[in-house]
C-alpha cells in the first residue's frame, strides 16, 4: 500500500521548497521584474524556516521521495500554495488544499481566507473559494485577490 503523499513540513524541506516557489513564480507571465525580485525574496528557505514557528501546518507533498508541492495553514489563513511547474495541472494542489482545509476544521475554524495570484482565482473558485476584494502587497503594485470559503 503506498504511503500518504502528504507529510508535515521537516527541517531540510526549505530549500527544495523555496525552489518550488520561485519555480512557480517564475512561470507567471503578469510580474513584472520588480514583483518577481520581491515574490522570490519573500519565499525563500530563510522564510520556510521562519514559518515553522507561526505556522498551524506546513505541509509539503511528496511523489516518488521527491517534494514537488507545499501548503502551509496559519490562524485561520492559507500561507501560500505551490507545486512544481512539472507536477501541476494533476490533482496536488486540489489535495493539498483539502488537507488544509482539514486541519483548519480539526482547529475550530469555521472559514479559511488567504489572498491569491488573480491568475489561481478559478482555481480557489473551484473549490468553493469565492472573491473578496482585489488589492494590492503593501508597498507593491503587485495585485492580489481575497478569496474565503466557509468551512
Amino acid at each position: 500500500m503506498d504511503t500518504m503523499p502528504i507529510r508535515n513540513f521537516r527541517k531540510g524541506d526549505e530549500v527544495t521548497c523555496a525552489e518550488i516557489c520561485r519555480l512557480a513564480i517564475e512561470e507567471e507571465k503578469s510580474v513584472s521584474r520588480q514583483q518577481m525580485d520581491w515574490l522570490i525574496e519573500h519565499e525563500n528557505e530563510e522564510k520556510f524556516l521562519d514559518r515553522l514557528k507561526y505556522c498551524d501546518a506546513l505541509l509539503v507533498y511528496e511523489e516518488k521521495e521527491k517534494v514537488v508541492g507545499v501548503a502551509g495553514l496559519a490562524h485561520g489563513e492559507l500561507k501560500g500554495l505551490y507545486v512544481h511547474p512539472k507536477n501541476q495541472r494533476k490533482g496536488i494542489g486540489s489535495i493539498l488544499l483539502k488537507e488544509i482545509e482539514s486541519r483548519a476544521r480539526k482547529h475550530g475554524w469555521v472559514s479559511l481566507r488567504f489572498d491569491a495570484n488573480p491568475r489561481s482565482v478559478p482555481f480557489y473558485e473551484k473549490h468553493g473559494y469565492h472573491s473578496i476584494k482585489e488589492d494590492l502587497i503593501k508597498d507593491t503594485d503587485i495585485k492580489i485577490v481575497w478569496m474565503e470559503k466557509r468551512l
